[in-house]
């Protein structure tokens, strides 16, 4: 599980401590599952990734 905001959800000044798209790309790359979930309206989400059942 990450719990992240994304650079979009914030003002430019703290881009710094979120993740881009691609970033998050990158994270979850490899992964059988995953889902995003909002812990904040346009603030924090958190993603949860899942090896599958195989795994």
């Amino acid at each position: 599980m990450v719990t992240t905001p994304l650079t979009g959800r914030l003002p430019e000044e703290r881009h710094r401590i979120g993740l881009t798209p691609e970033e998050v790309a990158v994270a979850t790359e490899g992964w059988a599952e995953g889902a995003w979930y909002d812990l904040e309206p346009n603030g924090v989400r958190c993603f949860v990734l899942r090896a599958g059942s195989g795994h």
